[in-house]
């Protein structure tokens, strides 16, 4: 016979509902401290996997370090692909320089004298001329007084600039390695002192952008006029440390021009104050809602619609067919309005476009996210379309992020403008640089022109 258990050991070995209420409330406590961490992780998670995660934040690997040759689907590695043709640069036709080499007379085998030559042979190169040094100009400048009113008069080369010891082409080759080639103060005195024998210090390279964008200032505030009577004008806007702090660069994009300005809000008073507060053109911009408040002429952006759908379609089953309505949607539209249709075919394409993007909207979308993401749309809904009445506005707002883009490679160089004397040279002079760039102008020779007109009023 088996030997039973006596129920009394039994019962003292069970614990009691008192022994497990503490047990119970301590992992309870982890759990919701758990449940804490795994959403703090997933919050820092989507800074690095977001659908507007920039390339450089961006974990996974664009392309692979090696190949397997039996594995199928390969990517390919950077560089251009197998069939690609390269095309060689062309040689310089017309030289500046003829250079012979001494003529021989006799022959080195067998002491022979020679006659002319045979045959010439042309070796064209391209060569870069010595290294410059710097030139000492006496710059005269009379004063004269009229003899009848006393009135004085003063007579200036052009080129004499009216304060300091540079000239027009050393404050010009200064500003443009500080600005266009990315120099930090320190290599831009360094570079002028080892090519052109022109000594400075940083803080002198600082004082002379200075000094041009001030000269300069007249053509920054001229691109801003431009700006506020152009008809579609995109817009975006990108942070940036000033002093440790944070603000923000704004790009206002046209056809011909590209404007900065770095404000510490992102708020509705940067608009009035760039554009104006009648301003009636067009905006192409991004979801923000500070465009929405100073304008309802919008378009919001398609690129950064279709990023989000396509990162929802990678982590939710239901928006795949979601992302695959919407790029097919656009790309209609796109080939509808090729050709530049009539305001009657625009007005049908409008008609069908909405149409079909409601389809997609009031299907029902059980995750969360996804339907926050219709939501989005359809709060936007009026802003979606705009660029299949209006002509010549883009669906996407690329081209002000392709602009914002030498700011954010400039920003990463600097990591912070100390102060706003910072500010102000660093907006006025890209902004020059990249408008000038933009309408085709060589650097040196607008900059240039430009600081001699502005001494020429001074």
């Amino acid at each position: 016979m088996t030997q039973q258990t006596p129920i009394t050991t039994t019962i003292l070995q069970t614990p009691t509902i008192c022994q497990t209420c503490p047990q119970l409330q301590q992992l309870k406590q982890q759990l919701q401290t758990k449940d804490q961490e795994i959403a703090q992780l997933k919050k820092t998670l989507l800074q690095y996997d977001n659908p507007h995660t920039p390339p450089s934040k961006q974990t996974k690997k664009h392309y692979p370090t090696q190949t397997n040759p039996n594995k199928q689907n390969q990517k390919r590695f950077p560089g251009p692909k197998k069939d690609h043709k390269g095309q060689t640069r062309p040689k310089p036709k017309t030289p500046t320089i003829t250079k012979q080499p001494p003529q021989k007379t006799t022959c080195t085998h067998c002491h022979t004298p020679l006659n002319q030559p045979i045959q010439i042979k042309h070796h064209i190169i391209e060569e870069l001329p010595a290294r410059q040094k710097k030139q000492v100009i006496d710059y005269l400048e009379y004063q004269y007084q009229c003899p009848a009113c006393k009135t004085t008069h003063t007579s200036r080369d052009p080129q004499c600039p009216p304060q300091g010891i540079f000239g027009v082409n050393a404050l010009v080759q200064t500003t443009l390695l500080k600005f266009n080639d990315r120099l930090p103060f320190e290599k831009t005195a360094q570079h002028l002192s080892e090519t052109f024998d022109l000594d400075m210090t940083p803080a002198t390279v600082l004082d002379i952008t200075n000094r041009v964008s001030q000269a300069l200032q007249p053509n920054y505030q001229a691109i801003i006029a431009k700006i506020r009577t152009s008809p579609i004008v995109n817009i975006d806007e990108t942070s940036i440390k000033i002093d440790g702090k944070k603000w923000w660069i704004w790009g206002f994009v046209t056809g011909a021009e590209t404007l900065y300005v770095i404000e510490p809000s992102r708020g509705k008073k940067v608009l009035e104050q760039v554009l104006g507060k009648d301003f009636s053109g067009y905006i192409g911009c991004d979801g923000l809602g500070v465009y929405v408040s100073f304008s309802k002429k919008l378009q919001r952006c398609w690129a950064h619609l279709l990023r989000e759908a396509k990162w929802l379609s990678e982590h939710y089953v239901a928006a795949g067919a979601l992302y695959a309505g919407l790029g097919r949607l656009f790309l209609d539209l796109r080939v509808m309005l090729e050709g530049d249709p009539s305001l009657e075919v625009r007005k049908k394409i409008l008609r069908l476009g909405r149409r079909r993007l409601r389809y997609w909207l009031n299907k029902s979308y059980s995750e969360g996210a996804v339907g926050a993401f219709v939501e989005k749309i359809w709060n936007g809904y009026e802003f979606w379309f705009t660029f299949v009445l209006v002509g010549g506005l883009d669906p996407t707002n690329n081209v002000v992020e392709r602009a914002l883009r030498e700011m954010v490679v400039q920003r990463k160089i600097m990591g912070t403008l100390r102060n706003l004397k910072g500010t102000d040279i660093y907006e006025t002079l890209m902004t020059l640089i990249v408008t000038w760039k933009k309408q085709g102008f060589d650097l040196h020779d607008k900059m240039a022109e430009c600081l001699v007109a502005a001494w020429s009023t001074s």
